[in-house]
């Protein structure tokens, strides 16, 4: 349902961050950035949200909060949730989950690992969309990451069901880790 969407979104928000249109000083701009141009191409049906929290269900009961999430909002529906014991909306249906990060340092590069694990969890929910996207300050960054991306990837690969894309790019270009 998603792919082209955010496909489009982040080769649109690459292009401007490559030509110098958008400047990434941390991961909240490029959270806003892309979230934006997100809810630009979705139809009027849709809420795009960020630090979604998400309730897992499946194997650990805690609470995580999402970078970027859309859902068709007339399929959200309040309710009382007895694990929780509290009120709170519940959605069943296609859902976007991305997960951002951007490489300002090379100390940040190993922080992205908690996002793939986080996506094992996040790809058990049956009709999510999952995404990691990420962006580098400089070339030098980007192989780093690149590499690490890849190796946690491999890590990972089989327990997502192949509902994992990532991509990671910097001023220079944009690629889909596989």
């Amino acid at each position: 349902m998603f792919l082209n969407k955010v496909d489009e979104a982040t080769r649109k928000i690459a292009d401007s961050f490559k030509t110098g249109e958008l400047i990434l000083l941390t991961e909240s701009d490029l959270k806003t950035s892309l979230s934006n141009t997100i809810r630009e191409i979705l139809s009027n049906n849709y809420t795009v949200n960020t630090e979604s929290p998400w309730y897992d269900t499946y194997e650990t009961q805690s609470t995580y909060f999402i970078d970027i999430t859309a859902f068709d909002k007339h399929k959200l529906t309040i309710k009382y949730d007895s694990t929780t014991h509290r009120k709170g909306y519940k959605y069943d249906d296609e859902a976007l989950v991305i997960e951002l990060k951007y490489f300002r340092y090379k100390s940040d590069i190993e922080e992205i690992a908690s996002d793939f694990s986080k996506m094992r969890l996040l790809t058990m929910a049956p009709k999510n969309d999952c995404y990691i996207i990420a962006a580098a300050r400089t070339k030098e960054l980007f192989e780093t990451a690149k590499k690490f991306m890849q190796n946690q990837l491999n890590i990972y690969r089989g327990q997502y069901n192949n509902k994992v894309k990532v991509y990671l790019f910097n001023t220079e270009e944009i690629m889909e880790i596989f």
